[in-house]
């Protein structure tokens, strides 16, 4: 495990020439546009260890119990919400006072719950397999010579995606090289995002990513089978916070481009928000089920990729993504 760097307070002026630096950014467009006096060549040089420093000494309130959570489940209605509540409070009376009782009570609540909660998958999972929309094939795709742009992508970045980005950040996570956590962003946010989001369109608009947050440090965490054989380790990279907020917008948009225009076939299942290997799982079972009532017989074919990530080559991906019209 790497070291732990102690962090020491930033000198001053750093902090009040960022205020200064987001008044403009809020106030003042000519000097904040690519290629102004402030995001002139040596941008890097000057407002990112300006902007890192300031959100160190920005103070992390401890008695903030805010928590920050998502939901992937489309189907979970109120009935099951106040289902769900009353098994945790008859969860939480069992747990005080052990009486068969209280057992039994917990039992019921349960049984409700997961009764409602399966009926719920279920009904969204059948309707959803009727709803399959027709996927783009690949002359419905712009061409690679045809010069098809999506403003979608391109626009600049807006302060309320990001701040539906920070909203995504999650606390108690390792740092990076540049040892900024997300504690800082999500509590500085108010502050620091006209700033930011005026980074972020400069390094959209120009292509100039900082070198720090390609800098990462990499654990490895063994997997299984013999610990001496380097190739049973996976590598686990800390990288920027900050970095990764920046993919996390450029992922958000290339997220709703693909599902506006039906880029992706509804049988892929990874990497897709509301969707997860038991719908794999279940579309299979129903495939079976039905070859079986049909006395017919069923064949699958199971493909697991040895490094698979590792294993695409880059340069692929981006004429890939050229292809589709991705600048």
């Amino acid at each position: 495990m790497p070291s732990v760097r102690k962090r020491t307070p930033p000198p001053l002026p750093y902090c009040f020439y960022l205020v200064q630096l987001c008044q403009r950014a809020s106030t003042d467009g000519n000097d904040t546009t690519p290629g102004g006096r402030i995001f002139d060549g040596s941008w890097k040089e000057r407002i990112f260890p300006s902007l890192q420093n300031t959100i160190f000494c920005a103070e992390v309130n401890a008695a903030d119990k805010t928590q920050y959570t998502t939901t992937d489940k489309p189907w979970f209605t109120d009935e099951c919400k106040n289902l769900y509540n009353a098994y945790q409070q008859a969860l939480g009376t069992f747990n005080k006072y052990r009486s068969n009782e209280n057992r039994l009570s917990l039992n019921l609540a349960k049984q409700k719950y997961k009764w409602l909660e399966n009926k719920l998958k279920r009904q969204y999972k059948n309707q959803r397999e009727i709803n399959i929309k027709p996927r783009y094939t690949p002359q419905d795709l712009p061409g690679e010579n045809t010069g098809t742009v999506f403003d979608e992508l391109d626009s600049p970045f807006t302060e309320k995606e990001l701040d539906d980005g920070i909203k995504k950040l999650k606390r108690d996570k390792s740092t990076g090289y540049d040892n900024m956590m997300n504690e800082y962003i999500i509590m500085s946010k108010n502050f620091i995002k006209p700033v930011l989001c005026k980074i972020f369109n400069c390094i959209l608009t120009n292509g100039d990513f900082p070198e720090l947050w390609v800098k990462s440090i990499i654990i490895p965490v063994f997997k299984k089978g013999d610990f001496n054989q380097p190739g049973n380790f996976r590598g686990i990279s800390l990288v920027s916070h900050i970095g990764k907020l920046f993919t996390t917008l450029i992922n958000a948009r290339l997220t709703k481009w693909s599902r506006n225009h039906d880029v992706l076939t509804d049988a892929q299942f990874g990497f897709r928000p509301g969707y997860g290997t038991t719908d794999a799982i279940f579309a299979l079972n129903s495939l079976i089920s039905k070859s079986l009532r049909s006395g017919k017989r069923f064949y699958c074919c199971f493909v697991d990729y040895k490094t698979a990530f590792d294993s695409v080559t880059h340069m692929k991906l981006w004429l890939r993504l050229i292809r589709l019209g991705v600048t």
